[in-house]
């Protein structure tokens, strides 16, 4: 309650009980004759009141100015931690107001400004960090397929071949190219030929594995997949399945060609690993190309041999199995 006192009334209430009514005593003692009592009230009071100069003007000072001065400094050390539930009990605004009160009211204002501000730019900064997120995943998908597009690629293969170097552990890249896509277009139209590449995309997407393989469109008909923690019968595994699915709903004569090689660490820098292993892909797709398309080819650095895979041997196993083959069921064919 005496919080919520102005201080001038403050001030009249400690005069009052410091003041005031040791005069009324004494007026009453001289009133009766007590004198005797009056000299000794007056020296009791007089050695009291020396001895309590001190604390009394520190009671005076706390219930004066230092309760408040104290309660605005909690005040602005909540606001300072980021705390802004904390208002000061006020009264009902009045016309007359000590400063002290006012004060208190204008912080109270102030509190409420910045706690406002301070959600809005809470909310405006989530809003930022989605709309940022959104902005990178566009940055690096394909708009079309929505696969990782080549600027990812680069990254991702660079990330891939310094993490190969430092830890020994192998990855791959397999290539991919659309057969007759030219004749897709010109035959059916160029929406036609968008279809079939969404249509590839979702294959890669559902061929691969989430957070270990990374499917990407390379560009125009061209695409792959980067895939790590895994041996070659697995990439493989991974390869048919691609080549047959695309194969039972591919439109008109449109098959894949596609080329598979393994990343290895020479002793250059790793840009000119990456330059060979994607030269050792591509080569295979072109190799699958000039040797009538539709076909798996391994470029393999290690044996520096040639494995095709014919494409009559992967439908037979998938038709047989009604699922992608198991790398014990892959025979590796046509050894050069």
């Amino acid at each position: 309650m005496l919080s919520r006192l102005c201080v001038k009334h403050k001030i009249a209430i400690m005069l009052f009980f410091i003041l005031i009514i040791p005069e009324i005593f004494t007026l009453y003692l001289l009133e009766t004759g007590q004198i005797s009592k009056l000299i000794c009230y007056t020296s009791l009071g007089l050695s009291v009141s020396v001895g309590l100069v001190i604390p009394l003007a520190n009671a005076l000072a706390y219930v004066i100015v230092l309760r408040e001065i104290r309660e605005m400094n909690g005040f602005c050390q909540r606001i300072r931690m980021g705390k802004y539930d904390f208002f000061f009990d006020l009264p009902n605004e009045e016309e007359e107001e000590s400063e002290m009160i006012q004060l208190k009211r204008n912080m109270n204002w102030m509190l409420r400004v910045i706690s406002n501000r301070s959600n809005f730019l809470r909310s405006q900064l989530l809003a930022s960090e989605k709309t940022g997120a959104e902005f990178k995943d566009l940055s690096l998908k394909d708009s079309l397929t929505h696969l990782y597009n080549r600027r990812c690629f680069d990254a991702k293969i660079k990330e891939l071949a310094e993490n190969a170097r430092e830890s020994g552990h192998a990855f791959f890249l397999i290539l991919i190219d659309v057969d007759e896509f030219k004749q897709i277009n010109d035959k059916f139209g160029h929406q036609a030929g968008d279809e079939l590449l969404i249509r590839l995309g979702r294959i890669l997407m559902d061929s691969t594995r989430k957070g270990t393989d990374f499917p990407f469109r390379y560009g125009g008909d061209e695409f792959g997949v980067i895939v790590s923690e895994t041996c070659l019968e697995k990439v493989l595994e991974i390869a048919a399945r691609i080549w047959c699915r695309y194969k039972k709903g591919a439109l008109g004569d449109s098959t894949l060609s596609i080329g598979v090689a393994e990343f290895i660490c020479g002793h250059g820098n790793i840009e000119k690993d990456i330059r060979t292993l994607i030269k050792a892909a591509d080569d295979a797709v072109y190799q699958s190309k000039n040797t009538g398309r539709k076909k798996i080819i391994v470029n393999d650095a290690q044996t520096k041999q040639v494995i095709t895979l014919p494409n009559q041997c992967l439908e037979t196993k998938l038709e047989e199995l009604g699922k992608p083959a198991s790398e014990k069921e892959f025979k590796l064919a046509n050894r050069r």
